[in-house]
């Protein structure tokens, strides 16, 4: 890039002249950084965005994890599926309807056989 430089009397260089081939130049330049600055902007926002979704997806799936089918029950306690059916009939287990399937939240399961393991 050519620069024009001038000299004070004193022999300090003093800001820099730009010649006028240097414009489009200085131009390209203001416009590259203008693009960068809003492809920043724009990730940015982009991955705050996927971070939301991915935080939303994940709390979704730990409350999908919560709510347990008669079979994950059954596996979890160590139980076959008709002493599974014969609690819930019985009110020991109370169903839960999650999206028109019939589920049992494992909080509560956890909570009545950690407090009633013995009367089971």
């Amino acid at each position: 890039m050519l620069v024009k430089t001038h000299i004070s009397s004193s022999g300090s260089a003093q800001n820099p002249m730009i010649t006028p081939s240097e414009f489009p130049v200085r131009r390209f330049i203001h416009i590259i950084r203008m693009i960068e600055d809003a492809l920043r902007e724009l990730l940015k926002n982009e991955f705050e965005v996927l971070r939301s979704e991915l935080k939303e997806m994940l709390n979704s799936k730990n409350e999908e994890q919560r709510y347990l089918t008669r079979k994950e029950v059954a596996r979890y306690l160590g139980v076959a599926l008709s002493t599974v059916d014969l609690w819930s009939r019985t009110g020991k287990l109370r169903k839960i309807n999650v999206n028109g399937s019939i589920r049992f939240d494992k909080y509560e399961v956890d909570r009545i056989f950690d407090s009633k393991s013995d009367k089971i």
